[in-house]
């Protein structure tokens, strides 16, 4: 009987290092735009409800959704996509793998669905994805209990038939645990089963 497995996107799939790389330019983008201050954009982003990720830095889809930039974000991002790989090989190896022995593949993500799209497109993996599931689907982030509910129901799933493999020990393994699915967590392509 057919699994599905639930592949998280930053981190997992993709290097997190182009978005070091976006930040200064996305950063000064906002400032020209907008005309505003470093601390300026800093006041109203925690006014809207933005926090900084553990580096310390907005997630900049957020932080140009709020201002109304997103066409700027996208025109950064794919500048920076262009041309380079950002894959997580090994990650993506077990993807092609478990689609190629006719599993089902699913994309499990906090990022926005056009950036999902942007990186399964440019890097040829959407072939070998059944079906995206982001934030935005379940209007809330992986890091609570209501996402992996609303995923179950959306995609009519079996936890116990599925496995998360994601690089964030709470968002891709406590939470969805605690809903009843397997985990693998990838770290440093390395890999620890829960």
């Amino acid at each position: 009987m057919p699994q599905t497995y639930l592949f998280d996107l930053d981190g997992t799939l993709i290097d997190t290092t182009i978005y070091e790389r976006c930040y200064q330019p996305i950063i000064q983008m906002i400032k020209q735009k907008r005309k505003l201050s470093l601390s300026e954009i800093n006041k109203r982003a925690k006014a809207l409800g933005l926090s900084k990720n553990e580096f310390d830095r907005w997630d900049t889809g957020d932080l140009c959704h709020a201002f109304d930039l997103l066409d700027d974000y996208y025109t950064i991002l794919k500048q920076e996509v262009k041309g380079r790989s950002l894959l997580q090989e090994k990650v993506v190896q077990k993807l092609k793998t478990v689609h190629h022995q006719r599993q089902t593949v699913g994309i499990v993500s906090n990022s926005m669905r056009k950036t999902i799209t942007l990186y399964l497109t440019t890097y040829k993996l959407l072939k070998y994805v059944n079906f995206v599931y982001s934030s935005e689907d379940a209007g809330c982030r992986k890091d609570t209990m209501a996402f992996w509910k609303k995923l179950v129901n959306r995609h009519n799933l079996d936890p116990k038939r599925c496995t998360v493999i994601g690089n964030n020990p709470l968002e891709d393994g406590t939470v969805p645990q605690k809903v009843g699915f397997k985990t693998i967590l990838v770290s440093n392509l390395t890999t620890k089963r829960t």
